[in-house]
C-alpha cells in the first residue's frame, strides 16, 4: 500500500516525489515498521501519514479562517481572513482569500494554475501577476497577505513552496491527548514549525481521514504577540466542480 501511494503521488505530481519519501515508501511496503494500532503511533507516524495522504490525494477542497488576535502594549486588535481552495491532480488549482484590514479595507488575493498558465491576484497591487513566474511563486507571495493560509495546506500537495508543507515537518514533535474539533476525532501534535522563535505549533489532525482540521500558535515579533487559529473544513478525493476551479476574481 506504501509504495502504490508513493507511486500514484510520483504520477500525478508536477514537482518530482522528495526522495526520501520514496525510500521510506519504498521501505514499508516489505517491513511496515508502523503500527496499525494508532494509539501506538507516535508524533512522527502522525505527521508523516499526514503528509502522505495529501501526497497522494487526487483531489482536494477546503473551506475556512484563519483568526488572529494582536497584542501590543497599547492595544489589541483581531483580524479574521476567510479562504478556499480548490485541487485537482496534478495541475488544476484555485485558492483564494478574502480579510477586511484595521482601516476597513476589502483585502482579496487568488492564486490560480491550469495545465497552461499560472496567475495570481491581489487587489491592492494589480501588478502583482507580473513578478508571479511559478504557483509556488504565487502561494509565498500571498503568504503575508493571507497570513500562511496560502501555503500551509496547498504546500502539502505542491511542493516547493517556501512556506508551505512545514506543518508536517515540525520539530520535537510530541503526541498529546486526542481530542475532538467540530465533531471528528482528532490526534494532537505539537511541535516546531519556527524553531528560532521558541513558540510551539500544535496540530489536530482528523484520526479516519488524516486531514487537519486546525492549528495553532503564537510568536511574537517586535514587541507584538499573536495568537493564531486556522480552521479547516476539508474534504479529500471528491469530485471539484468546474466553477470552483475557474480564476474568476470576486465581484466588487
Amino acid at each position: 500500500r506504501e509504495v502504490n501511494d508513493a507511486v500514484t503521488a510520483l504520477m500525478a505530481s508536477v514537482e518530482p516525489l522528495d526522495e526520501r519519501e520514496v525510500i521510506e515508501a519504498a521501505a514499508k511496503g516489505w517491513r511496515n515498521p508502523v503500527p496499525v494500532d494508532d494509539q501506538s503511533f507516535d508524533a512522527v507516524d502522525i505527521l508523516q501519514k499526514t503528509a502522505r495522504t495529501y501526497r497522494t490525494s487526487k483531489s482536494y477542497i477546503d473551506t475556512g479562517t484563519v483568526r488572529t488576535e494582536y497584542i501590543s502594549p497599547s492595544r489589541q486588535w483581531t483580524e479574521e481572513t476567510r479562504f478556499r481552495t480548490a485541487y485537482v491532480a496534478p495541475f488544476d488549482f484555485r485558492f483564494e482569500s478574502n480579510s477586511r484590514s484595521l482601516a476597513g479595507t476589502e483585502v482579496a488575493f487568488i492564486a490560480w494554475r491550469n495545465e497552461d498558465e499560472v496567475r495570481a491576484w491581489y487587489n491592492l497591487n494589480p501588478d502583482i501577476d507580473d513578478d508571479i513566474a511559478s504557483l509556488q511563486g504565487a502561494l509565498d507571495a500571498g503568504a503575508g497577505i493571507t497570513r500562511d493560509a496560502s501555503g500551509m495546506i496547498p504546500g502539502l500537495f505542491i511542493p516547493g513552496t517556501k512556506l508551505g508543507g512545514d506543518i508536517v515537518r515540525l520539530t520535537d514533535a510530541v503526541r498529546f491527548d486526542d481530542t475532538q474539533v467540530d465533531g471528528f476525532d482528532c490526534f494532537q501534535v505539537q511541535g516546531f514549525r519556527w524553531p528560532n522563535t521558541g513558540q510551539p505549533t500544535t496540530v489536530w489532525i482528523d484520526k479516519d481521514s488524516f486531514l487537519i482540521r486546525r492549528v495553532y500558535e503564537e510568536q511574537e515579533i517586535q514587541g507584538v504577540r499573536s495568537k493564531s487559529t486556522w480552521f479547516y473544513q476539508p474534504a479529500i478525493n471528491t469530485p471539484v466542480s468546474a466553477d470552483a476551479l475557474q480564476f474568476a476574481r470576486p465581484s466588487p
